[in-house]
């Protein structure tokens, strides 16, 4: 479903000079664009005495929910892509320039064009009235997956409601679920806006705006893919974590603000947008049970799909990690979202510890070697970015004699 991945953790690492930081696959996030023809139709006028009918004013859209298998970015799965068309769980909208509210655009078609994956919609629709005129610059804004109750239409003012109030709306909160597990009814909310200039919409003509807008995911993905037998793990849980979230991000008024065409040091937001301004305070009793799986290449995995979390206090999330071979199994294996050293060890503190943030994928990849029953149990985490480049171990030891 997304995303950027970074080195020991799923998520966009940032331009750090230490190795560590590198990330390895991004999974949900690319720009890519998907023309199609619109046409429009023109009345008979042959005939004096026959009254000119109508034509509407049409206007087409593309919607991008993919990223690319290149350069450390990662394509999402079916649902990870997802959109609720079937139900209308979606809405788009025009605002000015000033981030202010004109109209809600009514789509007559909205069709997936990427096959299984999910990854490109086409939007055809009528546009507004109070457009055809008289705009030529303007932003669409689009909000999906959000729950069909959240969306109010009603309380939208033209000329007054920002785009700001739409995103800090308590109907922009969503909840999380232990289980959540990814569904055509269990599904990621998205956010996606772009600014067009000198877009010249005339009255009864058909309009393609091609230059597509791409959707930010609300939520982070966390990976923990096992080298070895599943048996092995009894447990693989994800510790502290924010059981609300924003359907959106705080302060994305155009695509230059979260998108910027493959740049991985500038894309995706990296201000947490948290409900209340911070962490649950609830967050130390959560522990998720991360769902097993089994990825593409035939390893076993765990997954899970959380909001936001920061991680800079004493509250930090972690991954917990238990096996049938330990001594003594009140003591887990730990993995932090943090820098490691060379020798597998890190301070997790504050300066080496990476946020949760919306649309990254933590992936971290895991050797478990078990020896002599249990006079050494071992395990290996191993950090790799995209194509095996970068190749630093780090140990987990439980030595008994």
């Amino acid at each position: 479903m997304f995303i950027k991945t970074i080195s020991h953790i799923f998520g966009k690492t940032g331009n750090d000079s230490t190795a560590q930081r590198r990330a390895i696959a991004l999974l949900f996030l690319s720009v890519a664009m998907l023309a199609f023809t619109l046409s429009s139709c023109s009345s008979d006028t042959d005939e004096i005495d026959t009254q000119e009918e109508s034509t509407p004013t049409t206007l087409g859209l593309t919607i991008m929910t993919r990223s690319t298998s290149t350069d450390g970015y990662e394509d999402g799965s079916t649902y990870e892509n997802y959109i609720d068309i079937a139900n209308g769980d979606y809405r788009i909208y025009f605002f000015d320039n000033e981030n202010k509210y004109i109209a809600r655009f009514e789509t007559s078609s909205f069709v997936a064009t990427s096959g299984s994956n999910y990854t490109t919609y086409q939007v055809l629709g009528e546009a507004p009235g109070n457009m055809v005129f008289y705009l030529s610059d303007f932003k669409v804004v689009v909000l999906a997956n959000w729950g069909k109750e959240n969306y109010d239409d009603e309380s939208l003012i033209v000329g007054k409601t920002t785009i700001d109030n739409i995103c800090e709306a308590e109907s922009s909160k969503y909840g999380h679920k232990d289980d959540f597990e990814l569904s055509t009814s269990n599904l990621i909310p998205m956010y996606g806006v772009r600014e067009y200039k000198n877009i010249e919409i005339e009255d009864g003509t058909s309009n393609l705006i091609d230059e597509p807008i791409t959707l930010l995911r609300a939520m982070a993905k966390v990976e923990v893919i096992l080298d070895g037998d599943i048996s092995a793990f009894t447990e693989v849980n994800l510790c502290h974590y924010n059981d609300k979230g924003y359907c959106a991000p705080s302060g994305v008024y155009d695509k230059s603000d979260y998108d910027h065409d493959l740049s991985w040091d500038e894309d995706y937001v990296s201000e947490l947008h948290l409900v209340n301004g911070s962490n649950d305070t609830e967050q130390d009793n959560h522990k998720l049970a991360m769902m097993p799986t089994v990825n593409s290449d035939g390893n076993y995995m765990w997954i899970a799909y959380v909001p936001e979390y920061d991680n800079s206090g004493d509250d930090y999330c972690y991954i917990e990690i238990k096996t049938i071979y330990q001594y003594d199994t009140d003591v887990p294996f730990i993995i932090n979202f943090a820098k490691y050293n060379d020798d597998g060890t890190t301070g997790n503190d504050t300066e080496s510890r990476y946020n949760i943030e919306r649309n990254n994928l933590y992936r971290f990849r895991v050797t478990y070697d078990h020896e002599l029953e249990m006079l050494n149990c071992k395990l290996q985490i191993i950090v790799q970015e995209w194509e095996t480049t970068f190749d630093n171990t780090y140990y987990f030891y439980d030595e008994y004699e």
